[in-house]
């Protein structure tokens, strides 16, 4: 396994370290271009990010990358307050740490993402419904004729998980604690759904929501 560690703090870097152990290679940045240039160079399976602001736009950027845009990113924070948590997921983190944490904490989830990381590349590839097709690796969405490629890496992976667990009604909750490890107070869900479906045309029916349950693919 590689990582990529893109945190300006040593204390933090020491606790990633202990917890990433010795069996998985790391690289190390220390500001947002030093981390974007290992990134395209070095692909990794894992990000770590713990650089503020800057890490906040070098997360977006991540999952803006058409090949590479799914790579599970951790996010580490020094601010408790719920609206940075907020933000972190906004920008795509699929969990975030307050600073200090055990390193205990980082490894659980440093397994878990990866275990669905390689989850996803073994069901490998392309998921089918009918006329709509998801292929992973390249971000693509095929609905009958049209070919969607603008999903940002959220969006994919929660119409993914919708079309793979069908015609099973997916819970805001479980959304929230499988896309995103936690659970929110705000319309996360509702506006990545809403932004699906827009993006979806005219396959974006086959997106329900389902009453006191929540979401469905049909």
């Amino acid at each position: 396994m590689k990582a990529l560690v893109a945190c300006s703090d040593d204390a933090v870097a020491e606790i990633v370290d202990k917890a990433l152990g010795p069996g998985c290679s790391r690289a190390r940045a220390r500001t947002a271009d030093e981390a974007w240039r290992l990134f395209e160079s070095a692909p990794p399976d894992l990000i770590l990010i713990d650089l503020g602001e800057e890490g906040l736009a070098f997360c977006r950027r991540v999952r803006g990358h058409q090949a590479r845009g799914l790579t599970p990113v951790i996010f580490a924070t020094s601010e408790k307050a719920l609206e940075h948590k907020v933000e972190a997921f906004a920008a795509g983190a699929d969990h975030v740490l307050v600073n200090p944490f055990p390193a205990a904490e980082l490894k659980l989830w440093t397994q878990a993402l990866l275990r669905r990381a390689r989850y996803r590349e073994e069901e490998g590839g392309v998921l089918r419904a009918g006329d709509f097709a998801m292929d992973p690796r390249n971000r693509t969405v095929r609905a009958g004729d049209a070919v969607i490629r603008d999903l940002t890496a959220k969006e994919f992976e929660l119409l993914y998980e919708l079309v793979r667990l069908r015609p099973k009604p997916l819970s805001r909750s479980y959304i929230l604690s499988n896309l995103w490890g936690k659970v929110l107070r705000d319309n996360t869900v509702e506006v990545h759904i809403r932004n699906i479906r827009k993006k979806l045309g005219p396959a974006s029916k086959r997106v329900a929501t389902v009453t006191g349950s929540g979401y469905r693919f049909e």
